[in-house]
């Protein structure tokens, strides 16, 4: 991979669309890592190259259908994306199963919550339960949420119950990493560093939380950081596409 060559689009894209197209998923997947390309550019790509995404439009309705649930299942932005993406095609048939999966997925969040809320209520005070209906705040945002108002008010309210776990457990790296995730998500790049770097410095076994911290730092522009941190990863034998972006920002001969 020439990553100089991505850097330099990347560069180039900073507040306008990018004009990298990728050739191949994994190239995709890489571009989509650095922030090269956005969630769409990924997703229509993906459209026209995933093996799952090609029997949505299978001849066999029950292929299409199955397919679909596939997506679903996974649970993550890029497949609801691809969901409600879903909900405009051409088929009729494959805008039905698209609507049922969503709304599936989207019952099984509004249960999870009444459910922890009612435990919540019930219990009095119980710090697991609380954590726990943080964490589904956060993944329901993740995953499902698309209004922006509707994912601020829920990542507000997955930091406010982070909020009240730290200030009783301010040692706990958990609450911080979290609360961090939820911040990146609210592009409050300066919060969520400064909760990264509190987790790492709680527990510096968090891989998650060095590249996280990482991204936070690509996105506020600050480049150079990006290298510092991703030099003393105190890892090794990452995944091929991690590995691929570690060498992009830390092999010497690269100067940003």
């Amino acid at each position: 991979m020439d990553w100089q060559h991505y850097f330099i689009f990347k560069q180039r894209s900073r507040g306008s669309k990018p004009a990298f197209k990728p050739e191949t998923q994994q190239e995709a997947k890489m571009a989509l890592a650095l922030g090269i390309i956005n969630i769409g550019d990924y997703v229509e790509f993906s459209l026209s190259m995933e093996p799952i995404l090609d029997s949505v439009h299978d001849p066999d309705p029950e292929v299409r259908k199955q397919a679909i649930q596939k997506l679903a299942h996974h649970r993550d932005p890029l497949s609801i994306q691809i969901l409600h993406e879903l909900l405009t095609d051409d088929d009729e048939e494959v805008r039905l199963y698209a609507a049922t999966q969503i709304d599936h997925l989207e019952k099984q969040f509004q249960t999870r919550i009444y459910h922890l809320n009612h435990q919540i209520a019930a219990a009095g005070s119980d710090d697991k339960l609380t954590f726990e209906l943080a964490k589904t705040y956060l993944e329901y945002t993740e995953v499902l949420m698309i209004h922006p108002s509707l994912k601020d008010f829920f990542l507000q309210k997955a930091s406010l119950l982070l909020n009240q776990l730290i200030e009783k457990h301010p040692r706990n790296p958990d609450y911080y990493y979290y609360r961090g995730r939820a911040r990146q998500l609210q592009e409050q790049y300066a919060a969520a560093s400064f909760d990264f770097r509190k987790c790492l410095s709680l527990d510096p076994n968090r891989p998650n939380a060095y590249f996280r911290w990482a991204e936070c730092m690509f996105h506020a522009g600050r480049f150079h950081r990006v290298q510092e941190i991703l030099k003393n990863l105190p890892f090794k034998n990452q995944d091929a596409e991690t590995n691929d972006a570690i060498l992009f920002w830390t092999k010497p001969s690269k100067a940003i």
